[in-house]
């Protein structure tokens, strides 16, 4: 989801603290009904005699409907679009298609919170975004995913192929919960590349230690597409 529609604008807030239609129409003024025609008769000046009657045509004014400058200009309702045939066209069709949306991914062993920041339909004629914050879903117990150095994790989503997958991490020293979680200090940024069956595979850090990562991927189904951000915790041995 052209024109861009939004839940909300698409502000992606890092989770790295560096990081109708009333148509009023105007009065109608009724012409003024003219004047009832009363003949003038006039003496005559020389004989006293009654002159010949002469009909006085008595002329309307005519007063045309004037338009009122507040009056509003009425608007076209938007089109929400139809939910088919096959994917269907605009709000419509996004919501007909709704469970396409992931909301959670498997990372190696761990399944952790997906937030979709931005989704629209394939075709085009509809999309949507909000703004999240950094953070949300990481706990301070997180369930780590313990693996040795130079490990590659994969990454997936049910359902949906991943198209990019950027990922980062700060030790988990450094991060701070107040409410949501936030990654304090400069991250490191992990290497990753896309797989044939649609999920992505991330390196782990090459330094043994307790990281706190952030995924960012973007997906696409069979009839919309989108993008988020997760949350969660590497070991490395």
């Amino acid at each position: 989801m052209h024109p861009a529609r939004s839940l909300g604008v698409l502000v992606l807030v890092s989770g790295f603290s560096l990081s109708a239609c009333i148509s009023t129409t105007a009065p109608i003024v009724e012409p003024a009904t003219p004047s009832a025609v009363t003949p003038s008769i006039v003496p005559s000046a020389s004989t006293g005699a009654l002159a010949t009657p002469v009909a006085v045509e008595s002329v309307a004014p005519t007063t045309a409907p004037s338009a009122n400058p507040s009056d509003p200009t009425p608007e076209p309702s938007e089109d929400l679009g139809s939910a088919g045939p096959r994917c269907g066209t605009g709000r419509a069709g996004l919501f007909a298609h709704n469970d396409e949306v992931p909301r959670t991914l498997r990372f190696g062993g761990a399944t952790i919170e997906f937030t979709n920041v931005s989704v629209s339909m394939r075709n085009g004629t509809y999309d949507t975004s909000d703004s999240v914050p950094g953070g949300i879903g990481l706990t301070p117990d997180e369930i780590a995913v313990v693996v040795d150095s130079g490990d590659r994790i994969v990454l997936r989503a049910v359902g949906v192929v991943l198209t990019s997958s950027a990922a980062r991490v700060v030790p988990w020293r450094q991060v701070k919960f107040d409410g949501l979680a936030t990654l304090r200090g400069d991250p490191i940024d992990l290497s990753w590349r896309l797989r044939d069956d649609g999920s992505a595979s991330i390196a782990a850090p090459t330094d043994a230690g307790d990281y706190a990562f952030e995924v960012s991927p973007s997906w696409t189904g069979t009839c919309i597409a989108g993008g988020g951000l997760a949350y969660g915790r590497i070991k490395v041995r």
